[in-house]
């Protein structure tokens, strides 16, 4: 039997430019189907400054190389 557990974590994004947006983001991981759960926008840097939004992400766990892959997207605010 596997057990859902909570995910909770922090991400950088960065662009070509060196500008940055920060996230968090909580979910669900280890139980049936694909682990899953909100990011959230918390900041940015340079061109995303004030930046404010949020987007569902959805990871497949378990690759042969103990990998996951993800899919992530977000809809966004800037001022």
């Amino acid at each position: 039997d596997m057990v859902t557990k909570t995910n909770r974590g922090y991400c950088a994004w960065g662009d070509p430019d060196g500008d940055r947006i920060f996230t968090s983001f909580t979910g669900k991981i280890g139980g049936p189907g694909l682990d899953h759960g909100i990011n959230t926008i918390t900041g940015g840097t340079g061109k995303y400054e004030g930046i404010t939004g949020s987007g569902p992400w959805e990871c497949e766990p378990f690759l042969p190389n103990g990998g996951n892959v993800c899919r992530q997207s977000f809809e966004y605010e800037l001022p």
